[in-house]
């Protein structure tokens, strides 16, 4: 099977992928496909302004905006349930498979197994809800209404509280919450001058850290396969190299491999393009379409693991993505209609409160690939505003010496959880 073009035989339908647990049968491809259109108007946008490693979190946006869909009402809410996908039959349900999802996939640390062992993996999925005490500036107040609160509660586990918006400490307290949950590695989401502005924040934050099931050894920069940048250009950079087996196939186009993690269900899915025509070929028509990932982790969960070798570069960036009101990304994204002055979010303010709307959608990631293994983490944040033994010959040799894409997904589900392209592992950014 090493020929045949797995990645690239893309599923008509969910049902083909191997997904046991059937309330997660609607949730996983919902997720997936608001994740994709997500990462192509992003990355449409990013080419435009030139070239830059880019990031984004499918399973933080949906549920950070299933959040707002809870405290959307009217045409608002039939437009926001329509962008989630949801077939649901009410809210609660809705909720319900989201609650779901989220018990799939988190996953705590264990003490480890014998000394030396690997950290066991941590998928941590968190949410919160702030809404602020100060007077607005129409000399109204906002208040979330206590069944938005026992919802976000019930179904999200979501820490819901009040500040002072106004304060500038409260941007502190805010970026400490997101500060925590990712283990240091978003430490800061917000300022103090765009919370004042804010009659309420919706929050995700996702973390993960794997170990790789097999360790790889650290090679210099010297040593290493020089890495061409989409210009042509080449730079000497670190890479990590390992033998062993992995689910790989290799078509007339790119080599995918599954690099799996430590005692976890989630793995590291790389698509290498074979050439720099076919990276652009593959960024502008495929890897952007609804179900390639699904498609990839299907796929390569078909195929006997093989001895080979990998060579694969070490790096680290952050990412950053903004959606402001009549901005083109928002636009080209279709979350517009939640910046409106029309849009509906009374169903999360109690009586009396100030209208509101979107004001703000925030993503801010960042991943850390390495010899030991992945740590990646992503904050959502939408603000709303006033509205008005003897070793085998290996049998394949896999070089990442090119620009690259790649995702970390949970095998069993589908579920995407970060989903990225590097063009130059040696820009932090």
């Amino acid at each position: 099977m090493k020929n045949v073009i797995l990645a690239f035989s893309f599923l008509l339908c969910f049902s083909a992928q191997a997904v046991s647990l059937s309330p997660l049968t609607n949730v996983v491809p919902a997720n997936n496909d608001v994740g994709a259109v997500f990462m192509d108007e992003v990355t449409k946008s990013e080419i435009a302004r030139g070239e830059k490693n880019i990031m984004t979190s499918p399973v933080s946006l949906y549920i950070a905006l299933s959040l707002a869909y809870n405290g959307a009402a009217g045409n608002t809410s039939d437009a926001l349930g329509a962008y989630l996908n949801d077939n649901s039959t009410s809210k609660d349900d809705f909720n319900s498979t989201n609650q779901e999802l989220v018990k799939a996939l988190v996953a705590e640390a264990k003490p480890p197994a014998w000394d030396g062992a690997p950290a066991s993996p941590v998928l941590g999925i968190y949410n919160s809800a702030w809404q602020s005490t100060a007077v607005s500036p129409s000399g109204g107040f906002f208040k979330f209404s206590q069944n938005y609160v026992d919802t976000l509660e019930k179904y999200y586990d979501a820490e819901v509280q009040g500040l002072d918006f106004l304060n500038p400490a409260s941007a502190d307290v805010i970026n400490q919450w997101a500060d925590t949950k990712t283990q240091g590695l978003i430490p800061q989401v917000i300022s103090a001058d765009a919370l004042s502005k804010m009659s309420w924040v919706l929050m995700n934050a996702t973390y993960f850290q794997g170990s790789w099931q097999e360790s790889f050894y650290k090679i210099s920069a010297a040593n290493s396969p020089a890495f061409t940048l989409v210009d042509g250009s080449q730079v000497q950079l670190p890479t990590i190299r390992n033998t062993g087996y992995y689910a790989y196939a290799k078509s007339a186009v790119a080599e995918t491999i599954a690099i799996p993690f430590y005692d976890a269900d989630i793995a590291f899915y790389v698509v290498a393009p074979n050439s720099l025509k076919n990276f652009e070929k593959l960024r502008k028509d495929t890897v952007s379409q609804k179900g390639f990932w699904v498609s990839v982790i299907s796929d390569l969960g078909k195929v006997n693991t093989e001895r080979g070798e990998l060579s694969l570069p070490s790096f680290e960036f952050k990412y950053s993505v903004e959606l402001k009101k009549d901005d083109p990304l928002t636009v080209a994204t279709g979350l517009q209609f939640l910046y409106e002055d029309i849009a509906n979010f009374s169903a999360l303010s109690a009586p009396g409160s100030v209208p509101t709307a979107v004001g703000l959608i925030k993503q801010d990631t960042k991943i850390v690939l390495d010899e030991n293994g992945v740590k990646a983490a992503a904050v959502t944040t939408i603000g709303g505003i006033e509205t008005t033994s003897m070793p085998e010959p290996p049998t394949f040799n896999m070089v990442v010496d090119k620009p690259f894409f790649f995702a970390i997904a949970s095998k069993s589900t589908g579920a995407v959880l970060f989903v990225g392209s590097v063009v130059n592992p040696g820009l932090k950014q």
